[in-house]
């Protein structure tokens, strides 16, 4: 072994003649296998990066002298199996490795390399730098055999890995990367085989890019910070992940968060994250495909806009305790995605802006159970034409402060109650089917549940037939007939109240719900009959007593009949009042017996020489008011008996 290693240091210094103690201490352990300590082990503890601007020749370390090490075949052949490993030096100059095969492992630990490290298409068994300040790294198409590792560290000037290839772990776990000019840490294109670590308080100041990247194992973001106000910190577009990512527990984003077009074979997991972008997104993932469930929840908080346009999730998407803040546009925009599980949007979930679920496909159940959904200016729950197979839960403390449209929705189940719903004009049930009701089947407060859709003060011209048709259909599915006639007969009244109806349609309409119920009541005609009959005796037998009734002349083969047995001697007020209001049926009442217009008193005005009327013509007046009134109930009993009334 003492050979080995004077054989190497007397290879270096045949090239470099004035070796600093630094070189050799790393020379003698490459040799040995052993790792280099320059500084002393004391102050190299601890999580802090080295301040290695009193730092004397003795840990100074010159970059040729590396990259000797590295190119030098001789000198490669007498580096020992655990490769070069440096503690508490300073690297003098650019590490310079570019497209060099490095057939042993680097290591830096607490080491300082300000002027960067330059690996492109270099191809190594593996790199590590520890607690290590550096300049700028390039590494882009580099070929890692091993652990490409900068954890605990400080970069400034960024990390580039485009199109790198890693066949195992790529860890930044408690690093610093800074680059105010441009990415923090570009990785696009690049393939890593084991896991990607930005956690234990990783702290980035500029974009961290991994587009089209390729890991196969999870990408774990918990703890991390990601800082770039104004653009992106974190982007992943058409990304392939093989694990979990998991921007979650203390996770940290100032800036735009991008994961459209990524494909997540596990969960995406945001539990506790927080995702900061006022006024624009904060986090956006349209055309995303996740393998698990999506978690926004448990304190998860986004300031701006979250967007899951197109998304596809096999699992559940969970926003329980979830808090969405975008007051002037999209807190949550999830149109047409399709999740294979359940929604939760409930169980103090919180937002401020407009949920948005356009076209979406649910497998499971749409829960918003004791949820808040807050846009005082506009929807605050969108569900425009959204298909869910299970049911939709919109009861025990679930709120809406701004207008809830299920417009053309199509549910199992919808479980509601009423101190859930929405108020007088926030809500839209246009088109809106389902199978059954979870929650008050009563006509009187489901008749109010419709009233929601209008406002408290009346407007024309909001009338949709489609909502009461289709709880009235449900009722009577569900064995509540008469509670489904109620529904229907107020789908007739509210078409008067808020239907384009004109002065006589609406009096019509009217008359109809009055007389028979719009074809649901037609016993009412009885009773509206009764009425009008029992008055008419009562008017007749007092005309008839006042003489404001005469008979008419008898027939001549009358005329010769003994007074007795003439029948127009023989008034009698019930069967009059039944013959006038009866159409065609005769009973010699009505042909025999006329109201005396000009007889009895007169009703005067304040001049004597004119009157109003006398009592004979108001006996003459409910006279034909009689007759009219018996054709216009007797032809709706009929046209209500024979369905021509209903169009249900």
């Amino acid at each position: 072994m003492r050979d080995k290693k004077e054989r190497l240091l007397g290879l270096a210094k045949a090239v470099f003649p004035n070796l600093s103690e630094a070189e050799e201490k790393m020379l003698r352990a490459a040799a040995k296998g052993e790792d280099a300590l320059c500084g002393g082990t004391a102050e190299d503890k601890g999580d802090n990066v080295p301040d290695a601007g009193s730092w004397g020749k003795e840990r100074t370390v010159r970059a040729a002298v590396l990259r000797w090490l590295c190119t030098e075949r001789q000198a490669r052949d007498l580096v020992g199996p655990k490769g070069v490993q440096l503690a508490g030096a300073r690297v003098e100059g650019q590490l310079d490795l570019e497209d060099l095969e490095i057939p042993f492992r680097l290591g830096f630990l607490f080491c300082a390399l300000e002027a960067g490290v330059n690996l492109m298409e270099a191809r190594a068994s593996g790199i590590l730098f520890g607690q290590c300040k550096t300049g700028p790294i390039r590494a882009d198409r580099a070929r890692i055999r091993g652990i490409l590792w900068l954890i605990k560290g400080f970069t400034n000037g960024g990390v580039s890995l485009g199109g790198a290839k890693i066949a195992n772990s790529f860890s930044c776990a408690g690093g610093n990367f800074e680059n105010a000019k441009g990415d923090a840490l570009n990785a696009d294109g690049a393939e890593i085989s084991g896991n990607v670590v930005f956690d234990q308080g990783f702290h980035a100041r500029g974009a961290v890019r991994l587009r089209a990247a390729k890991i196969a194992g999870n990408l774990a973001c918990r703890d991390g910070t990601f800082e770039n106000v104004g653009g992106v910190a974190l982007q992943a577009d058409g990304a392939k992940i093989g694990g979990t990512m998991f921007p979650d527990q203390g996770f940290r984003a100032k800036g735009e968060v991008r994961l459209p077009g990524a494909r997540i074979r596990g969960n995406l997991d945001c539990t506790g994250g927080t995702f900061e972008n006022p006024g624009a997104t904060a986090l956006i993932a349209d055309g995303m495909e996740v393998g698990g469930g999506v978690f926004l929840s448990e304190k998860f908080h986004a300031t701006g806009g979250v967007r899951l346009l197109g998304a596809r999730i096999r699992g559940d998407l969970s926003c329980t305790d979830g808090t969405f803040e975008n007051p002037k546009g999209d807190a949550l925009n999830a149109d047409r995605f399709e999740v294979g599980g359940n929604v939760f949007l409930g169980h103090k979930f919180r937002a401020k802006g407009e949920v948005r679920l356009i076209g979406a496909r649910i497998r499971g159940n749409l829960d918003c159970t004791r949820g808040t959904f807050e846009n005082t200016c506009g929807r605050a729950l969108n569900a425009d034409r959204v298909e869910v197979g299970g049911g939709v839960f919109l009861r025990q403390g679930f709120h809406a402060t701004g207008r809830v449209c299920l417009a053309y929705a199509e549910v199992r189940v919808l479980a509601d109650d009423e101190s859930s719903w929405p108020a007088h004009g926030d809500l839209d049930l246009r088109g809106f089917v389902y199978g059954s009701i979870a929650g008050p089947v009563d006509s009187e407060h489901r008749i109010e549940w419709l009233a929601r859709q209008y406002p408290e003060k009346r407007r024309r011209g909001d009338y949709h037939p489609q909502p009461y048709e289709q709880l009235a259909a449900v009722l009577r599915r569900s064995g509540h007939v008469a509670e489904s006639k109620k529904v229907l007969m107020a789908k007739e009244k509210d078409l008067r109240k808020y239907g384009d109806l004109g002065p006589l349609a609406r009096a019509w309409n009217w008359i109809l719900g009055a007389t028979i119920g719009y074809g649901y009541r037609v016993r009412r005609t009885l009773y509206c009959a009764a009425a009008v009959i029992g008055f008419g005796i009562l008017v007749f037998w007092l005309g008839h007593r006042a003489g404001l009734i005469s008979p008419t002349f008898p027939p001549p083969a009358e005329a010769a009949a003994p007074c007795e047995k003439r029948l127009d001697q023989a008034f009698c007020p019930w069967i009059y009042s039944l013959d006038t209001f009866l159409p065609i049926v005769d009973l010699h009442q009505e042909c025999r017996w006329l109201p005396n217009r000009g007889g009895g008193d007169v009703v005067t005005t304040f001049w004597p020489d004119r009157y109003l009327f006398t009592w004979g013509d108001l006996v003459c007046t409910w006279f034909w008011f009689e007759i009219l009134a018996g054709w216009l109930l007797t032809t709706l009993a009929l046209a209500g008996l024979t369905g021509l009334i209903r169009r249900d």
